[in-house]
């Protein structure tokens, strides 16, 4: 049974959780508090990789024209490549590329076997207001934007 100083309590600790969860300072709202231990997901895009002129998936089809293993990718960090973290999801076919996000605008370069390089453009952007919180934005592929973090998709399709 709640009692009616129970529900006093309850209040208050709906109060202070909310107030906890959003970071800012309820008296001063521009102050913010420190904000709760949140895991971040680093920036990352759901693609797949088809054929320009046929519209065939270059990986999962079957049979595949190109292994798994022919898909190389890197991050340009100053210049230089490295790593990304790239994971393969064959149920769903498709792939998954995490970006450690350097700057406003990281790039990813794209090699299928021997066909040419390609260039993918991940916008970051961050949440206003307190505890905010980093997302990808846009991705373009080439110059040509494939994915929107107001539209989508949920799966990039690269044409190749």
């Amino acid at each position: 049974m709640i009692t009616s100083k129970s529900s006093v309590f309850l209040l208050i600790g709906v109060a202070f959780l909310a107030a906890c969860i959003t970071g800012c300072d309820s008296k001063s709202p521009d102050k913010c508090t420190p904000c709760p231990a949140i895991l971040q997901l680093a920036p990352n895009l759901n693609f797949r990789v088809v054929d320009k002129a046929t519209n065939t998936d270059l990986f999962f089809n079957d049979p595949a024209e190109y292994a798994i293993s022919d898909l190389k990718m890197h991050q340009l960090i100053n210049g230089h490549p490295d790593t990304v973290f790239l994971s393969v999801d064959t149920e769903n076919k498709r792939f998954n590329v995490r970006v450690n996000p350097v700057g406003q605008i990281d790039t990813v370069i794209m090699k299928v076997g021997n066909k040419s390089q390609d260039t993918l453009l991940f916008s970051i952007a961050t949440t206003k207001g307190c505890c905010s919180t980093t997302y990808l934005n846009t991705v373009s592929y080439n110059g040509v934007v494939v994915y929107t973090h107001d539209k989508g998709p949920e799966v990039a399709v690269l044409a190749k």
